[in-house]
């Protein structure tokens, strides 16, 4: 019995030292805004669906360019049930939406959005395992009018078209909040 409690004690260890393992659909692509005004303000926001928080080191992204971008090398933990806004430009970001107090991270280049026809956007953590994609077109919503697209459900399917649509909020978008 001895043995047994030793042996489950130290592989809790073991697993608490590795952290919290990533699953499908643990971290959501939540709000794209693809063709602000200015176009230097371009972001994308990610939710955890889940009660721990990710570290986001070493988390990169691509688009239709296939180029891989890194959102950051830092030690950021994305928060549990928190949102994180990834963005071309911070300074253009806090002036369009100056009441954000939430995680907001300027990434490490930056491969501006389609803002018509078919566009991708592809997050992977950092061991290059995808945490969520989507394929999408400005008939989607979102764009015109300085609008974000918006995610309806963090939890239902991502590439669901009638899961997403034109943010109605009085700024356009909901960076850091519920949508």
């Amino acid at each position: 019995m001895k043995i047994n409690f030793l042996f489950a004690a130290g592989l809790l260890l073991i697993l608490c030292n590795l952290g919290f393992s990533q699953n499908p659909g643990d971290v959501a692509l939540n709000e794209i805004m693809y063709a602000p005004t200015p176009s230097t303000n371009e972001w994308f926001e990610l939710y955890n669906n889940t009660s721990s928080p990710f570290n986001m080191a070493n988390w990169k992204w691509k688009d239709a360019t296939a180029t891989l971008r890194t959102i950051t090398t830092a030690n950021i933990n994305l928060p549990a049930n928190g949102y994180a806004v990834i963005c071309e430009d911070s300074t253009a970001f806090r002036t369009a939406f100056p009441a954000f107090t939430g995680l907001l991270i300027q990434s490490n280049g930056w491969s501006s959005l389609n803002n018509t026809g078919s566009e991708n956007l592809i997050i992977f953590n950092a061991s290059s395992v995808v945490v969520d994609s989507i394929q999408f077109t400005n008939t989607w919503g979102g764009g015109s009018g300085n609008r974000s697209l918006e995610r309806i459900s963090s939890t239902a399917p991502t590439n669901q078209q009638s899961n997403w649509g034109t943010s109605t909020a009085s700024l356009g978008a909901t960076p850091g909040a519920r949508n």
